[in-house]
């Protein structure tokens, strides 16, 4: 079965999952820390609206982008679905204190890929971090990372959907 996306070539769900199982259980990871990420694109449907899918799919492919490098050599990442994505990385110690840092080095990725459009890209992040050895179900941190990722959507964006 297909384990990437079509439009950006990163992992899709099922493919994101399985690579981030087999990566937790190697041995040389249980002492290092897993930081789990979901990211959503902020206002692509004013995008599709007024610029038409073909752009929302060009603003998808740079956040996409944006994430590859972002990640590129310290996680793995993949398109959920929509404009929907999740990443994580490993490490000695939890990203969570960078969460800002990361979001704005994403962010200016993403724009700059796009730099020729009239739309600027922005994106909602929630995260969680554990210990590899200790770490709960991929779902439950997968259900900690969206809660984390709807109050950042809250946060800044109070009237959005």
């Amino acid at each position: 079965m297909a384990e990437h996306d079509y439009l950006t070539g990163l992992y899709n769900r099922r493919g994101f999952l399985r690579a981030l199982e087999r990566c937790l259980q190697r041995p040389e990871t249980q002492d290092m820390t897993l930081t789990l990420f979901a990211m959503d694109m902020d206002r692509l449907k004013a995008i599709n609206d007024s610029y038409g899918h073909h752009e929302g799919d060009i603003a998808i492919q740079c956040l996409a982008h944006a994430i590859r490098t972002e990640t590129e050599g310290k996680g793995i990442c993949a398109r959920y679905g929509g404009d929907e994505f999740a990443f994580a990385m490993l490490a000695e110690t939890s990203f969570l204190p960078d969460l800002e840092e990361i979001r704005a080095r994403i962010e200016a990725t993403a724009r700059e890929k796009a730099a020729s459009k009239e739309y600027r890209i922005s994106a909602s992040l929630g995260a969680c971090s554990c210990l590899v050895r200790a770490h709960p179900s991929l779902d439950q941190l997968l259900v900690q990372a969206d809660r984390a990722l709807y109050a950042d959507k809250m946060r800044r964006h109070p009237r959005s959907e």
